[in-house]
């Protein structure tokens, strides 16, 4: 079940027909609470003017952080916390702005990279030993290390690589003008020309692994390769039959990118 947010108040001239375009864009819809399934042994929140983000953490050792995608919620990754904890790390994980329990009105890339940064600082100095994230969180962690948050490892699952080309696809979708949409979005404080993967994760040296399936209907597996190309160094792992989201779930998946995130520990012990 998913709660239908309010429309954005609109601090600038918008035409009357983009605004309906840009609450779908930039306004997540919330989900009615759900409980985790995950055994989090304690609850935070961070106080900010714009909205309160709310984290929670699990074990204790090397940091993994988790990061949940567009319109999702800390407990979207669930399934890998238990797992985490079990080989000897500290799990963290938030509800970004505008989602779950976090405060907020509207969310972005730059938004969950923001998040992500801020989060990152309440842990310091503790450095973060892996992140995992879903979707556009990917993305956001992508920004994140582009603009100098530090992590040994890094996982992306099912996460698109070029904004602009969602954003021209919704202008088409409506009937509308898409160089009047794109530049609306920026307008907004979102950059769509330039949040691009490809360009972000080239000059990156962070270790990556790439997860996608085969069948996502939402975020094809063309941003995968497209994002392992451009990343020195990183791998890509394809899964049939898993979709966008039901790839968190997956118990081969899950057993994978543990074990990936895990030889940080082997390589800390050689």
């Amino acid at each position: 079940m998913q709660l239908n947010p309010p429309p954005i108040v609109f601090h600038m001239t918008v035409d009357d027909d983009l605004k309906p375009i840009l609450d779908t864009l930039l306004v997540p819809r919330r989900r009615a609470a759900v409980a985790s399934s995950a055994a989090w042994t304690s609850r935070h929140v961070l106080a900010r003017t714009d909205g309160d983000l709310v984290w929670w953490s699990a074990g204790d050792g090397p940091i993994v952080m988790l990061v949940h995608g567009w319109e999702g919620t800390h407990a979207d990754l669930d399934a890998f916390v238990e797992p985490l904890v079990a080989r000897g790390f500290r799990v963290v994980a938030a509800d970004s702005c505008a989602h779950g329990e976090s405060g907020g009105a509207i969310a972005s890339i730059p938004i969950f990279s923001r998040d992500i940064e801020a989060l990152a600082n309440v842990l310091a100095p503790a450095s973060i030993a892996a992140i995992v994230a879903h979707s556009m969180g990917g993305a956001a962690v992508a920004d994140a290390l582009a603009r100098g948050l530090q992590a040994q490892r890094v996982v992306l699952v099912a996460s698109p690589h070029q904004y602009e080309r969602y954003v021209r696809w919704r202008a088409s979708e409506h009937g509308i003008d898409a160089e009047r949409l794109i530049e609306a979005v920026t307008a907004m404080g979102v950059d769509v020309a330039s949040t691009d993967l490809r360009e972000t994760v080239a000059g990156l040296t962070t270790p990556a692994l790439i997860v996608h399936a085969t069948d996502d209907r939402t975020v094809d597996m063309h941003s995968a390769k497209a994002i392992t190309a451009s990343w020195p160094g990183s791998q890509l792992r394809l899964f049939e039959g898993l979709g966008h989201n039901r790839i968190l779930r997956d118990a081969t998946v899950v057993d994978e990118i543990v074990a990936y995130v895990a030889t940080l520990k082997t390589c800390e012990t050689t």
